[in-house]
């Protein structure tokens, strides 16, 4: 079955404390996932907003064109 684990792994020396990590079983399955978050938590939502903000700015960009057009033929 394809899980992880939490391991804790004691640090320090005067002040004890424990660092938290996850083993993977298999091995390969940790770059894997990471990657599948980093795209749809970072690469995904990024790539939609700056197609929103391009299309938007497209958008005003033609009107405005277009209403300046207008104006200057007076």
């Amino acid at each position: 079955m394809f899980a992880f684990t939490q391991v804790l792994e004691q640090v320090g020396e005067t002040r004890v404390g424990y660092w938290c990590h996850k083993h993977w079983q298999p091995a390969a399955l940790g770059p894997i996932y990471e990657l599948y978050m980093l795209l749809l938590i970072l690469v995904f939502p990024l790539v939609a907003m700056t197609f929103s903000y391009v299309s938007i700015c497209r958008e005003l960009w033609n009107v405005l064109s277009a209403s300046h057009q207008m104006t200057s033929l007076r």
